[in-house]
């Protein structure tokens, strides 16, 4: 039977952490050897402050590492953010800085990996749209991987947790290439679950004490949700994730290809919940993007009903910096510029919302239809 481990915590004070990773450990204790080399992969999607909470906290990680050092295991801590590709090397070292990952490393002394610099693994795919599949060879260099997600919305998926945080073993702006091929949520959901096929990790643990509602994974509402939550089967966490933020585990396109593929538990039956009960951690005033109410019908449907109910991305002007991040990381090129001002050809944008990724002053904001607003309005009556 499948564990999810939920343990209640409010800050990120680093003894207190200690004490409830400890206790994730224990729960888990086979997950890491001495001698091991284990890479820690956090959410580090791009350069923000960890108050902001669109990264993992710096504090958390730094618990998780010592723990696996007190294990006897080597320590590496790395991930592929969305960055452009033009002075790739440079903006990775800033976003290292202003999340955190540079001091902490440094302190802990351990390794901070660049998954761009470190080569890839190709992989074959039988899905028609992208036929291949490309990884960073740390995650093949290392005896295991401990993930370590943050627990967000996402315009996209609806939300990110266990299983998404491992789209970030694809290195570079590889990954924009396959927000173009796999452009709507149920394609970039058979993607996830084709990553999940080749490389699991050994344990997630999510940073789920403050997390992000609404417009994720960048632009939502701050929560302090007060949670830590881990498991050894990915697929199970996230199961457990969807019931806390009351999202309805079978219209989850990601949890039905996992299911399908054998990956790991979706039937909440068959999943024990250990530390917490379950009834006493659901969100009850959990925002879900507006993206999530697609998923309740078909896909040829969908297709149709956006043409009256739609949300897709837009440039404030007024706080948009010209910065130009959104405009060199757009895998769809539909971000269009001149001496003044940017902004989107709708006509060319896939709504994948890396523009919202990468944006680091908030600009790009998420606008959405008369029908769409009419939905939510009649959503929250419910």
């Amino acid at each position: 039977m499948a564990r999810v481990a939920i343990l209640k915590c409010d800050n990120y004070k680093l003894d207190e952490l200690k004490t409830k990773i400890e206790k994730v450990f224990s729960y888990f204790p086979q997950v890491v050897n001495a001698d091991e080399k284990i890479l820690l992969k956090p959410n580090l999607l791009s350069a923000h402050p960890a108050e902001e909470a669109v990264t993992t906290h710096p504090e958390f990680v730094r618990a998780v590492a010592k723990r696996v050092k007190n294990l006897g295991a080597q320590v590496k801590i790395g991930d592929s953010p969305s960055v452009p590709v033009t002075k790739e090397t440079e903006k990775i070292e800033k976003l290292w800085e202003v999340t955190g990952m540079k001091k902490i490393t440094q302190e802990e002394n351990v390794e901070l990996v660049n998954f761009a610099n470190s080569g890839v693994r190709e992989f074959p795919s039988k899905n028609s749209f992208w036929k291949k599949i490309y990884l960073s060879n740390i995650a093949f260099e290392v005896d295991g991987i401990i993930s370590l997600p943050k627990l967000k919305t996402h315009n996209l998926m609806t939300f990110t947790a266990g299983i998404k945080n491992l789209y970030g073993l694809i290195p570079g702006m590889i990954k924009a290439d396959y927000h173009r091929l796999a452009y709507n949520p149920r394609l970039f959901a058979e993607l996830l679950s084709e990553i999940l096929v080749i490389i699991k990790p050994r344990l997630t643990i999510i940073d789920g004490i403050i997390g992000m509602d609404g417009n994720g994974p960048v632009t939502g509402r701050i929560r302090n949700f007060g949670l830590i939550l881990a498991s050894d089967d990915v697929v199970a966490l996230d199961a457990v994730v969807c019931e806390i933020i009351g999202l309805k585990r079978e219209y989850v396109p990601l949890l039905k290809f996992c299911a399908e593929k054998k990956l790991g538990e979706t039937n909440l039956e068959k999943i024990e919940i250990i530390g917490e009960k379950l009834e006493s951690c659901k969100i009850k005033d959990f925002l879900l993007p507006p993206v999530h109410l697609l998923s309740y019908v078909p896909q040829e449907i969908a297709d149709i009903l956006t043409n009256f109910i739609w949300f897709r991305p837009g440039i404030d002007r007024t706080k948009c910096q010209l910065c130009m991040k959104c405009f060199e990381t757009c895998p769809a090129k539909a971000i269009k510029r001149n001496k003044k001002y940017l902004w989107i050809n709708h006509k060319e944008c896939i709504k994948c919302f890396c523009c919202s990724e990468v944006c680091p002053y908030r600009a790009v904001e998420i606008e959405t239809s008369l029908g769409m607003k009419l939905v939510r309005i009649l959503q929250s009556l419910e």
